[in-house]
């Protein structure tokens, strides 16, 4: 038995509307417009590889690149970059601030000493080893010495 396949033609009553998207688009998706079936974004499009790109070209090319890449041909993420890795050489307000930032992004943030103080207390379990009636007495004499001391800074 010999199977044919038919070529199905849209019904010519299809009406565009809920649930019904043009037969000439994909997912709603203008014609041209590639859409993005990995599900992942690219790297390019990334601010940090936007640094790194142009920190490796020499001065002549930066320069080419801002005359062959006018805005309306720029991503954002190339446009923020850009801009602040041209301040960071030619600002002087805003040089250093984007110098560190592009620093911090490209290189890694510079590791950071934390400095930190623990006072021991010389016996720290004062009571250990001490039988209850030890405690008991030694108790009575740190209040005695406390009520004394309360009451000779009244007076």
């Amino acid at each position: 038995m010999a199977t044919t396949k038919k070529k199905t033609e849209p019904k010519k009553d299809y009406v565009v509307g809920r649930g019904r998207p043009p037969l000439n688009r994909r997912f709603g998706q203008p014609e041209g417009n590639i859409p993005n079936n990995r599900g992942r974004w690219k790297p390019e499009d990334s601010i940090s590889y936007q640094y790194h790109y142009f920190l490796s070209l020499t001065v002549k090319e930066f320069n080419q690149w801002a005359i062959d890449h006018p805005d309306d041909r720029r991503t954002m993420a190339q446009e923020v970059a850009f801009r602040r890795v041209y301040d960071a050489r030619n600002s002087e307000k805003a040089g250093l601030y984007n110098t560190i930032e592009i620093t911090d992004r490209t290189e890694g943030k510079a590791k950071q000493g934390i400095q930190m103080e623990v006072e021991q207390k010389t016996n720290p379990r004062p009571f250990e080893g001490l039988t209850a009636a030890e405690i008991r007495k030694a108790l009575k004499n740190e209040q005695s010495t406390t009520r004394k001391s309360r009451s000779s800074k009244r007076a």
